[in-house]
């Protein structure tokens, strides 16, 4: 929790957020942008 939570620092478009179905209101999912650092570059990865 505490890494995802980190994410929003990078800014409001970033970290996992909430997927819900619209048709029940169901919760289903939480996909976002997600920065990563990989072999020392900063990337940002598609997660869910």
């Amino acid at each position: 929790m505490n890494w995802i939570y980190s994410t929003y620092e990078f800014g409001e478009d970033m970290g996992l957020m909430v997927l819900v179905n619209k048709e029940d209101n169901t919760l289903i999912g939480h996909p976002g942008l997600v920065p990563q650092l990989i072999d020392g570059n900063e990337e940002i990865e598609i997660g869910y």
